[in-house]
């Protein structure tokens, strides 16, 4: 075996999916989860600093404007990614890294928020209950596309020789 002829046996064997780490994090969802805690958590805020000067007022005022802050910013967060190790989901209280060997399906499904149901993109991975990416709440056009970029990433994953190695997270 030649050299070269080594060199064409060892790309035809590299997976298909060599591209890099597509990333969506609109910033339209993370504002509406943003709006949502800062709802949730002001009041408290603005009780302990209207309230009568007690001794606990400044404390609990204190207490609560990190909380704002931590809540707001956790909002930021929120975002879905998928590189040639698998899928990663960051939704706001919890990260799903999902490798490409676990991936049983990618569609749509309803992820509630505040009191409405919303179109997202879902994940159903074995072993675990269906993951549902709260980064694709915002729009319907970006939210198409990125599961049809996910999709074909997983197909291509499937199709590929590296499919039956063991992945690892």
């Amino acid at each position: 075996m030649t050299p070269r002829s080594a060199i064409t046996s060892a790309v035809k064997l590299a997976p298909p999916f060599h591209q890099e780490t597509r990333r969506l994090a609109p910033l339209a969802a993370q504002l509406s989860y943003a709006v949502i805690a800062f709802t949730l958590v002001s009041p408290a805020v603005i009780l302990a600093i209207v309230l009568p000067p007690y001794p606990w007022s400044a404390v609990a005022g204190s207490v609560g404007v990190v909380a704002l802050g931590f809540a707001v910013a956790r909002a930021f967060r929120i975002a879905i990614a998928f590189d040639t190790t698998g899928i990663t989901v960051e939704n706001y209280w919890r990260t799903h890294r999902v490798p490409w060997n676990d991936v049983i399906e990618v569609g749509t499904g309803i992820e509630i928020v505040d009191t409405m149901a919303i179109k997202a993109i879902a994940i159903r991975a074995r072993g675990r209950s269906i993951i549902t990416v709260q980064a694709t709440t915002s729009s319907n056009r970006k939210r198409e596309r990125f599961a049809q970029d996910l999709t074909a990433r997983l197909q291509s994953y499937r199709e590929s020789p590296w499919s039956e190695v063991e992945s690892h997270p």
